[in-house]
């Protein structure tokens, strides 16, 4: 028998009788794209402990907070990655993927945290539309080679977090030994966000 420590769960009195728990959270799971949050489940009358208690038998934990009923899906590693960050967006593949573009098939979800602009996008496109970049660009790379003059160069852009991806370390040649000593904010697949301090 494994014991639980009794102040392991904050108390949250469960409201819902023991009996219809798995019924409950079907029915929850059936409307939300077969992902839940240990909020919408806790405001549901269902405890931490008995969320825990499912853990392996009817919900799998997908990222903290967020359990998926089923089998977990790249669909539903998406809907628990925006689930887990109310504010995001997907962008690259997979928003090409949702909107029925064709593109190689793939595990990784990109998520982004929305609110933010970006420093510097697709050059192309900054090209396409007669914008000066090359001093911009030329930032870049020396930011994400971590350069001498990369930490100047983040204060006075002001960047707040920076992304380590396979495009930055394939293009960029990304030096993953300067980002390491920022916080790590989250990861998935190969994607690293990192926050800036100061910024």
């Amino acid at each position: 028998m494994i014991e639980v420590p009794a102040n392991a769960y904050p108390v949250v009195e469960a409201t819902v009788d023991p009996i219809e728990v798995d019924a409950v959270i079907l029915r929850m799971a059936a409307a939300r794209g077969m992902v839940l949050t240990i909020s919408q489940l806790e405001a549901a009358g269902i405890s931490r402990f008995q969320v825990h208690r499912r853990l392996g038998r009817l919900l799998t934990q997908v990222t903290d907070g967020v359990y998926a009923v089923g089998v977990v899906t790249g669909e539903v590693r998406l809907q628990a990655a925006l689930a887990a960050l109310p504010q995001a967006f997907v962008s690259h593949g997979t928003a090409a993927q949702r909107h029925g573009l064709p593109i190689p098939p793939s595990d990784e979800v990109s998520v982004l945290l929305s609110g933010r602009r970006s420093f510097m996008g697709y050059t192309g496109r900054i090209m396409s539309h007669g914008l000066a970049y090359a001093d911009r660009e030329t930032d870049v790379k020396n930011i994400y080679a971590g350069k001498p003059q990369a930490d100047e160069l983040l204060r006075r852009h002001r960047i707040g977090y920076v992304v380590v991806g396979p495009p930055e370390r394939e293009t960029l040649s990304a030096n993953e030994e300067f980002f390491m000593r920022f916080p790590l904010v989250g990861e998935a697949g190969g994607y690293r966000l990192y926050a800036v301090p100061g910024s």
